[in-house]
């Protein structure tokens, strides 16, 4: 089932969390701990975009426990290979989400 339905290199806009979205970022999860420094306890996915290159890019809202609201770019290959690429935190419940 696919999950992107936009164009090529575009951003879809950001929609609620799902299955997809969530097991991309449990995936990635110990990678953001790493990349923080802190063990989260709580690592709720509120919503994702999603970005059709060479595979789809995540972004991600994620709250946590340790490091309040972040933002966590993850890529899945084709084949289903999921990598994390960056995490943004500082970031908000209302904060947008889009590419970074």
């Amino acid at each position: 089932m696919p999950l992107f339905m936009g164009f090529l290199g575009g951003t879809k806009p950001a929609e609620p969390a799902n299955d997809d979205s969530r097991a991309v970022a449990e995936a990635v999860k110990s990678k953001v701990e790493e990349a923080l420094g802190v063990t989260f306890a709580t690592f709720n996915v509120h919503s994702h975009a999603t970005q059709l290159v060479n595979g789809i890019n995540f972004f991600l809202k994620i709250e946590t426990d340790a490091a309040g609201w972040i933002h966590v770019r993850a890529h899945r290959a084709f084949d289903g290979t999921v990598t994390y690429a960056n995490v943004q935190k500082d970031q908000t419940a209302e904060s947008e989400l889009s590419y970074f």
